[in-house]
């Protein structure tokens, strides 16, 4: 990611202001209340568990671009009821931004190397988050739940802990009802499989603190080998607090096309 200027940062708060000025001028119309109640619909799907709103948040992150020297890489850390997740990506486009500000718009439809859906995907964290900050390149903003459409309005503001350099950081902070037991269950199983089925995540750092005591730290590495048999593999290495030994997972990867899938209605609007 590169070095933002005062320039390039002075345009990018210009368009998140210019993001927020357009959804106020519709705030007390029949069309705002529309946005309003299509956002509630996605939302508050599947409420019950946690783990398709951090697999969609990890999807999307995966379809980031990224610079050709660099390893893929994100780091997830739990603590005080706060989600951070940090990623070496080349930073958000002025496009990726009006996407995740908007409701079933997304710059990746028909993009077969796409896993996840900016824009639809993002917006389901608001199921166990009621403020999500974002640090990202220039730009620097936060969607408060508690605002007047505040799940689509960005509002220009850093995130609580700063951002890493050279990353895109996104800070979750949950609702008073999430179970702390469910987040430390869902993200201690998504080191376990969430780097298998991503197309350029190679790295994943997991850091998990509950407030009762609990705590879960290792890291994940991604290695595509080929078989004795000549089958493509996918060997993921854990080290780390929770491995002393390192340990090694190898699966076989087998690939082939599913036509005629039915649509799946939460994302038919």
């Amino acid at each position: 990611m590169e070095d933002t200027t005062l320039e390039t940062r002075t345009i990018a708060k210009e368009h998140i202001d210019g993001i927020g000025a357009q959804y106020a001028s519709i705030l007390n119309n029949e069309k705002a209340h529309t946005i309003i109640d299509r956002a509630l619909q996605l939302y508050l799907l599947n409420l019950d568990t946690l783990s398709p709103r951090v697999d969609e948040l990890i999807q999307n992150v995966d379809d980031n671009k990224y610079a050709d020297d660099v390893t893929p890489a994100l780091s997830l850390l739990y603590r005080d009821r706060l989600l951070r997740t940090d990623c070496n990506e080349a930073g958000f486009t002025p496009k990726q931004v009006d996407a995740i500000s908007n409701l079933g718009f997304s710059t990746k439809k028909n993009q077969a190397e796409s896993t996840g859906e900016k824009g639809v995907g993002f917006k389901s964290v608001f199921g166990v988050a009621d403020c999500v900050w974002v640090a990202s390149g220039a730009y620097a903003f936060k969607f408060d739940s508690s605002s007047p459409m505040g799940m689509l309005t960005p509002m220009w503001e850093g995130p609580p802990g700063g951002a890493q350099p050279a990353n895109t950081s996104m800070y979750l902070r949950f609702l008073p009802q999430v179970d702390e037991k469910h987040v430390f269950h869902d993200l201690d199983l998504v080191g376990g499989k969430v780097l298998t089925f991503l197309r350029k995540r190679r790295e994943l750092r997991l850091h998990i603190e509950l407030q009762s005591g609990g705590r879960v730290f290792y890291d994940v590495k991604r290695q595509d080998l080929i078989s004795n048999d000549g089958l493509p593999m996918t060997q993921l290495t854990f080290t780390g607090a929770k491995f002393p030994t390192p340990k090694r997972k190898a699966y076989v990867v087998c690939r082939y096309p599913i036509n005629s899938m039915p649509e799946e209605k939460k994302y038919q609007y």
